[in-house]
């Protein structure tokens, strides 16, 4: 007697109109992540390692809101993680993909109610037509990769025209390496780097609690663009 075996097979993802919302009320976020075209050719699904050689999303919006939650405060000390404890994979998936579309998008970060200053606010973040491309992009164990190129604009007006980098996001750093960036009057590279103890934590508290590492040459900065 033979036992067979139904194997699955998916080759392209495309979803119009969706929208996925997680929200914690106890730590005070929510996170909203839509689209509205969200298409996927996949090459390989196999042991928890998906590959796929071409991703493109269509005017996505991805928002991250803070606020307080309904935790007391002594609850908000940050738990060291246990050595070889994953903080943004846990369940060890392994993502490959070869490259990345992104057309008119947007990316909120809100960190309370309070309304926006007229100028550039740290606490408000407002990035619109959001127009990437990532190339080689990979998500292993802990770590995401990718070379990006990009160019946003932000509410308060400020213009990146041009950004080209190698990102590297880790639990403990953002890094962008051999990096060209131009805004409106500007001109950086080739390196800028975040690091922080806990990325949710201490980007609700980025001027103290997150280290600021740069390697600048013939950089022209412009007050225009210093908030």
């Amino acid at each position: 007697t033979t036992t067979s075996k139904k194997h699955w097979s998916i080759n392209k993802i495309d979803f119009s109109n969706f929208e996925f919302i997680e929200e914690d009320n106890w730590i005070g976020q929510k996170m909203i992540f839509a689209s509205q075209n969200f298409i996927a050719n996949i090459q390989s699904m196999k042991g928890g390692t998906i590959e796929m050689d071409k991703v493109t999303l269509n005017k996505p919006f991805y928002l991250i809101a803070n606020y307080d939650g309904n935790r007391p405060q002594n609850e908000r000390t940050i738990i060291p993680r246990k050595k070889g404890s994953l903080y943004f994979n846990p369940s060890h998936v392994k993502i490959l993909v070869n490259d990345i579309s992104i057309q008119k998008g947007q990316f909120w970060i809100e960190n309370g109610f309070e309304k926006p200053v007229p100028y550039f606010d740290g606490f408000h973040i407002r990035m619109h037509d959001l127009n990437a491309q990532v190339q080689q992009f990979s998500f292993i164990e802990d770590t995401i990769k990718g070379n990006v190129q990009l160019n946003v604009k932000e509410r308060s007006g400020l213009h990146l025209q041009h950004l080209n980098t190698a990102f590297r996001m880790t639990p403990e750093i953002m890094e962008l390496n051999k990096l060209f960036l131009q805004t409106n009057k500007s001109v950086l590279g080739p390196y800028y780097a975040m690091k922080y103890q806990d990325f949710t934590e201490d980007f609700n508290d980025y001027v103290k609690k997150v280290v600021m590492k740069v390697h600048f040459v013939n950089a022209q900065i412009h007050t225009d663009d210093i908030a």
